[in-house]
Order: structure tokens, then sequence, then C-alpha cells
């Protein structure tokens, strides 16, 4: 195996753009058959090294699967060695870059396999990947067909609307760019919500001339808008570098010395002076952080939060940087991100590079793995990403453009999910059933998106960070809110589970240590959880109380310290048998279920989802495990669906009345005789 890895060490001569040294892939000595797979003569797809050209060149046969509805090539080779897909990278092809670049996120050992890479057409475009022993490295090219009135494809055609030729984004072009979109927005876009510009936070900075100071605004009013930057806080170490403390407020309230501050602010200050406004909130900055009256002002500043972002002009979201010293400007290598042309069986197409332009970009930057990150896009009215290869902008009238589709990205190549901004004036409703029906499914996805992110105080912050985007959905639906759930979908939702993977590669689990939620609640949790989605099912549960207590009295969606949800229903006690009877770390697979209440046994058709990986079952005499069924979907002999029924698992500790939640379960070929026995409900209180 050849030893050609990423390295840790290689950041002197770095490709921009590319987060490897030029010295790693292109190595000393030019080998004139691996450089073949270069072609400095192409006049058509120059960003393309021969390899990549050579796909499009090559005839194939598109099929249909019916099963997917999309449209597909067979797999096809693509690069035969390591040192000839290295060598293309190190020529900037846009295809192996982006390649390279999804590969180099893990060091990784390349395998001299052949053919190396491989790829397939399909209907919008191409992949391609290398395939290593977990794992895939992936690049996706979209191809967005050129209308037949475009002028031919040449050279000098390599996109029809965005030419990059800044090697950073922090050039004048680029922020004249976002100067522009900001502009139209303002102008032309009625559905983009507008500020009230009678509230403001209690602090901003205020830029003027170069200098930088803290204003409080109910002494001082504003006379303009203001701009509110979403950064990477980046551990301790970092987020001390700047931040307000009560010890530092007078001086901040004076001057603060812009050269003191680190590179990420430093940048949003000159991108807010550059768009030609006065105003910024930066968290840090702007709350204070430590000292007397900190934790106070903190609170206040939770219950505000979504008033900060609603009543901004515009979001900065510095995507790129890890932390507040890494800066919001990055060095990039126009030839990546620039949109070029290519034929494909004789019509002329627009490539775009998924990694580069837009979508990809988005969705794997750095702070969109920030929680916290959540609301603050969807409350902005405006969002500008300066990403690591360009800027995007984001608002309800043009959900997502770059610079090399300044207009906006097409929906051929919009595979981001972008920010739905769902609590702009485009959403309101007088329909009450339709927004109730669209709202279950928004809050779920948005609880997705969320504990998919990571939060530096979990423990903290879990409930709090999202509590803005719970205040007013509360207002939307009309609902009481109760530790991350809406009372009136709770029944359906108190299903949710742990994916097997996440659990047993650590993503997920149920953290020891302060108190954040009741067991029931999805905030219990750290990382992704899942939920039921089947709209068919009925409900073996009826809802008594639900009742939790706020840690901040004047704030019921955020930290909570306690939590008891009473259920009627039908609870199963339950035995369990393995083969080893001095097993005490319990594998759910090799349990047999035994329900003492009523004579089945389920075994291979019983799917267990733990809510902690290696649960210890306990001892009979110490406590005990039920089973409460929440919903089932009825079977169908015509189609050969099977009954299923899904639930919790409780356990009760000897001499407790309460249950705890410890997982989840899926059960089919669920018996109606369990059905038929709901005059043995009990009453169960979880916490």
């Amino acid at each position: 195996m050849n030893n050609l890895t990423t390295s840790e060490s290689t950041t002197k001569d770095t490709l921009p753009g590319l987060g490897a040294s030029t010295q790693e892939i292109r190595g000393t000595n030019r080998d004139p058959a691996v450089d073949e797979s270069w072609d400095e003569t192409s006049t058509l797809t120059p960003a393309l090294c021969k390899t990549c050209q050579n796909m499009f060149e090559t005839p194939c046969e598109l099929r249909w699967a019916p099963w997917k509805d999309i449209i597909y090539t067979e797999m096809l080779p693509h690069h035969s060695s390591p040192e000839s897909f290295l060598s293309s990278v190190g020529q900037q092809c846009r295809i192996c870059a982006a390649l390279w670049r999804d590969f180099a996120r893990e060091a990784m050992p390349l395998s001299p396999t052949s053919p190396f890479s491989r790829y397939i057409f399909a209907d919008d475009g191409v992949l391609v990947w290398i395939k290593f022993e977990k794992r895939y490295a992936l690049a996706k090219a979209h191809l967005i067909p050129i209308p037949t009135h475009s002028s031919s494809v040449s050279q000098d055609s390599r996109s029809t609307q965005g030419l990059i030729s800044d090697t950073s984004t922090g050039a004048e072009e680029v922020i004249s760019l976002a100067k522009n979109w900001l502009q139209n927005c303002l102008e032309h876009h009625a559905t983009c919500a507008k500020a009230d510009t009678s509230w403001y936070p209690r602090r901003l900075l205020h830029i003027d001339k170069g200098r930088i100071q803290l204003q409080d605004t109910r002494v001082r009013r504003p006379h303009d808008a203001y701009v509110t930057l979403s950064h990477c806080w980046g551990g301790a170490k970092a987020s001390e570098s700047s931040i307000l403390t009560a010890s530092n407020l007078e001086e901040y309230l004076g001057a603060i010395d812009l050269d003191s501050l680190p590179k990420t602010f430093a940048d949003a200050i000159d991108i807010t002076a550059r768009l030609d406004y006065k105003y910024l909130w930066i968290d840090s900055l702007c709350i204070l952080q430590s000292g007397t009256g900190s934790k106070q002002d903190w609170l206040d500043h939770t219950m505000e939060m979504r008033h900060v972002y609603t009543n901004c002009l515009l979001n900065i979201s510095a995507d790129a940087a890890h932390s507040p010293l890494d800066g919001c400007y990055s060095s990039r290598a126009p030839i990546l991100t620039a949109a070029s042309c290519t034929m494909w069986q004789g019509t002329p197409y627009q490539l775009y590079m998924d990694e580069f332009c837009g979508t990809h970009a988005l969705r794997c930057s750095k702070l969109s793995s920030r929680a916290w990150v959540v609301q603050e896009r969807l409350f902005s009215p405006r969002v500008l990403h300066m990403g690591a290869d360009q800027i995007f902008w984001e608002c309800s009238r043009l959900p997502l453009a770059c610079e090399c589709r300044p207009d906006g990205v097409s929906a051929e190549i919009a595979t981001y999910s972008g920010c739905d901004f769902p609590f702009s004036p485009k959403v309101h409703t007088n329909d009450t059933s339709a927004l109730h029906e669209a709202g279950r499914k928004l809050w779920l996805g948005i609880i997705n998106h969320y504990t998919s992110s990571d939060l530096t105080y979990p423990d903290k912050d879990k409930l709090v960070a999202l509590s803005g985007v719970a205040q007013i959905a509360s207002m939307f639906f009309k609902d009481d809110y109760r530790a991350g759930f809406f009372r009136s979908d709770l029944l359906w939702d108190l299903a949710w589970w742990i994916t097997a993977k996440n659990l047993e590669s650590g993503r997920s689990c149920r953290p020891e240590g302060a108190y954040r939620a009741p067991s029931w609640s999805w905030a219990s949790i750290d990382g992704p959880v899942m939920f039921p989605q089947d709209a068919e099912q009925c409900l073996m549960v009826s809802l008594c109380s639900v009742e939790t207590t706020p840690l901040n009295a004047a704030n019921p969606w955020g930290a909570v310290s306690s939590g008891t949800l009473t259920l009627r229903g039908l609870l199963l006690q339950v035995t369990s048998e393995t083969q080893n009877s001095n097993q005490r770390r319990w594998d759910p697979s090799a349990v047999l279920w035994q329900f003492d209440d009523i004579d089945h046994t389920y075994d291979s058709s019983f799917q267990v989802y733990m809510d902690e990986k290696d649960y210890a079952f306990p001892e009979a005499s110490e406590a005990r495990v039920s089973l409460l069924p929440l919903m089932y979907t009825a079977g169908s002999r015509t189609q050969a669906i099977p009954s299923s029924a899904q639930g919790l698992l409780l356990l009760r500790k000897m001499g407790e009345k309460n249950y705890t939640r410890i997982g989840t379960f899926l059960v089919h070929n669920w018996k109606a005789q369990l059905l038929q026995v709901t005059d043995r409900s009990n009453t169960i209180e979880i916490r």
C-alpha cells in the first residue's frame, strides 16, 4: 500500500482552497507517464484534467431507475492510480480537487487499487468517488444546460454568470457583490422581513472612521440599522482573546483597540464598514461573559436573542473560521470555484462543483455544525456567508446565490437544504390546519438539524440555544411548549430514537453530569435523534399531564430544572433471558423478550433502540423494565404490510413509583390481543 496520506504538518506552500501542500500532492519529480493525466492544450475545459475530460467524451448509455426515479449510467473507471489522481489535484483540476478535499477531511492511506477512482453519470451531473474500507470520498459535478441562444462554447466562455478572478474573498470586487445583493434585497424584495427600527440590542459596537467603541443603546440611541455576526467560539483560549467582562466594560464603552481584537471580529467590523453601516453586534463583545451581573445579563439576552437577529439588517456568517482567530476572509484558487463549460453527448453544459459552489460548501462548513447558529440563521432576514472558496447569499426571495451564480443557484444544483426563513412574512397564513400540518414537519426538521450540531456547553445551553425558535413557534402554533415538545404533538414525538450507528460511534449518548432535561425529552441526549414520520399511526396512550419547571420563570422555552410526564396506557412488564447467565452487559439482540402479562415471546421481530451504549441491564431485584406502546400501524393483507407498534422502554427502580426512559422499541406482527386489553391500562409517571 502506498503511504500517500494527508498530513497535519503540511501547512506551508498550501494550495488556496485545497488544504493540502503542493509539495505533498505534486511531488518533486514530474513523471511524464503520470503527467499525461493533464492536458494543457485543451480549449474546451481548461479547468479539467485529461481524465476528467475523457468522462464527458466517452459514450455511455443512460438507464432509468424507476425505484429511485433517476437516470444514470453504469459505473466506469476514472483515474487508474493514486499518482495520476494526485498529479491532477496538483494541477488544480476542479473535479479532482473537490474529490481530494473530501478525502483530506480524514487522514487515510491512498490504496493503489485499479481503477483508483470511479464515476457514474446521473441526470443532474456526474459523481466521482474513491472507496475506502469504511467510507467514500465523493465529488459531485452539476451540469446545467446552456441555452441554445448562448454563444458557442469556447476557452473564453468558462462562465456565463460569474467569473471569479480574485484570490481572496475580501477583495473589493467580492464585497461590492455583497453590497449589490443587500441593496437589491432592500429595494426589491417585499417578502424579506423588515426590521423593527424601534428595537435595538442593549449594546452594539459603534464603528466610526476606524474608531471602535461599545455603545449602550439605552444611554445613546443608534441612528442606523445594525449587522450581526455568527461565528465559532473555538475553545476557551480563542474565546478569551477578547470578550466583554464586568472589569473591562467601562474601558470598552470608551474605546476598543481594533488591533487587540481577534481576526474574525476585526474582519466583521471591516465588512460592516465596507457595506456602509456603523453598528455591529457580536455576542462575546456585547453580552457580559464574566463578573458582576454577567449571569443576569446572559439570562436577559437569551430571552431577547430572537429579537437580536430578527431585527438586524444582515447577518455575517463566518463559515470558514474555526475560531475568532481565523478571520472572515479566505485565500482561494479562483479556477476551482468559477463555473466552466463542457460538452456532453453533443450538448453544451455549465459545470459547477458541489464542493466549491454552494451546496456542499455550506453544509460542511465548521460554523454549520454549531447549534447556536440554527436559530441565528432562522431569524436573520438576510445572511452573507463568508465561505472558504467564495461568498454566498441567502434571503427569503433569493434562497441561495454565490459568486459564480450571483443571480441565484438553480434548482438543479440547490441540493443544500437552505434557510427556509420560516418566520418571515411569506409563511403567514390564516389556514390554521395547513399551518399545523406544515408546522410539525418544520419543527422536527429544525430539531433534527439542531441535535446534529455542536454545543460548547450542552448542560447549560441545550434548550436555551433553541429557546428563541421555540418561543416564536409557540406563538405561530398557539401551543404549549414543554422541554422541546409541543403539547398537541407530544404523544407522537415521544418515540424519538437514536440510530444504532450514532450510538455505536458515540456520536449520540445520554451524558452523565448536571441535570438538563427529563429522560423523555430529546434534550437529555447529546447528538442526533430521529422522529417517527408515519402519519397513519394510531395512538395507544392518552396524555394526563406534562409539567416542567423552568430555571428562569420568565422564559418557559429555556432551561428546565425538572419535568414530569404522566400518561395512561398499556404497561407491559418484561423479563429477559440471555444465553449466558453471567452476562451483565445487556446486548438487546441476545435478549428474548417475554411479556409477563401476555403469553407471547418476541425475538427477531423485536427491535430495541437504547439511549445509552453498552447499557447495563439491572438485576430483577434492583429494577423492572417495562414496555409502554405509544402507537401502532394496522397491517394490510392485500399489500403484505405487517401490523407494528412502537413505544418506550421504561425502567423503574424498586421502591420508586416514577419511571425513567432508557430507550424505544419497534415490534412487527403486533398481536391484536394486545389491543384488546385497554381495560388493563395504567397511569405511568415518567421523569
